[in-house]
């Protein structure tokens, strides 16, 4: 996004895909704040001018970089080099993007007056799930309501969860992984937690019907268990099955005839018509199979 925008990169942007030789150069640096001393890097450093790319190959960082040893006093240079040769790699794949992205807007005026973080915020949305903005867009079912511990069990999770948890939850739901940025693209979009009725909650796991992005949700006894079985569904159902099961039918139904219901706390029927798929989690002899829409 940095080079699309026309800002330079620099070591943050190395770290991002490749941590460990960011560390490495960062280290090298600063290796005085260590205690070494010209007389001692000699016998800990043995590199030369040249560094190995993301395939592994070996390029030299000047000419007979193969030959020149790095030492205390050129080590800043060494860095430096090595550094933006890394940063290169993509220099080709930039290009091509930047190329593609020129056919659809003017990027030397347009692209320049945007942060790297504001064009990806644009393009791709919020990184992390917007918890508020998705309990307005909420809808629960008939007997549901966000007053029940169980309901709140199912928010508090959430809220506990990192944010690559929460982006899986969305997709575990919804099939996406990030909430639309403005009101206007939410159109009449809603998230539906309905009740997913059983003797033993604490033995299933959630139903998630991602093409009516609905939620059957056991009512689990314990924040405990409520964070734990969703971790599971959000981290291993990821199969798609068909809709068959008597869960989702009776959901499709319900979210057909909601807007007959009134205000009453029924899901409305915002979801896409016709076929749905499902994910489907087999789960340990303890648990029950979760399908997943």
């Amino acid at each position: 996004w940095k080079v699309l925008v026309g800002s330079p990169l620099d070591e943050a942007d190395l770290a991002g895909f490749d941590d460990a030789a960011a560390n490495s150069l960062r280290s090298l640096r600063h290796i005085d704040r260590e205690g070494v001393d010209a007389a001692l890097f000699g016998d800990l450093f043995f590199n030369c001018f040249e560094v190995e790319l993301s395939d592994g190959s070996l390029v030299e960082l000047c000419d007979g970089g193969a030959a020149l040893p790095v030492t205390f006093h050129n080590r800043h240079a060494y860095c430096g080099l090595a550094l933006a040769a890394r940063l290169a790699e993509g220099r080709a794949g930039y290009a091509a993007m930047r190329s593609g992205v020129a056919s659809i807007v003017p990027c030397g005026r347009l692209l320049a007056l945007l942060t790297g973080k504001e064009l990806e915020r644009l393009a791709c949305g919020v990184a992390d799930i917007d918890l508020a903005a998705l309990r307005r867009h909420t809808r629960y079912g008939v007997g549901v309501s966000p007053s029940q511990s169980h309901v709140k069990h199912f928010w508090s999770a959430l809220e506990a969860f990192s944010p690559e948890q929460r982006r899986a939850f969305l997709k575990f739901i919804w099939g996406r992984n990030r909430l639309p940025l403005t009101e206007a693209e939410w159109g009449d979009a809603t998230m539906r937690v309905h009740a997913l009725e059983t003797l033993t909650p604490d033995q299933h796991l959630p139903v998630a019907h991602t093409c009516f992005f609905s939620i059957e949700w056991p009512k689990y006894t314990s924040l405990h268990i409520a964070k734990a079985k969703l971790s599971y569904a959000i981290t291993h159902c990821a199969g798609i099955d068909a809709d068959n099961t008597s869960e989702a039918r009776a959901n499709a139904l319900a979210d057909a005839f909601a807007h007959l219901e009134g205000d009453g706390g029924a899901a409305s029927s915002d979801a896409p018509r016709g076929a749905a798929s499902s994910r489907l989690a087999r789960t340990s002899s303890s648990e029950t199979d979760a399908s997943n829409v």
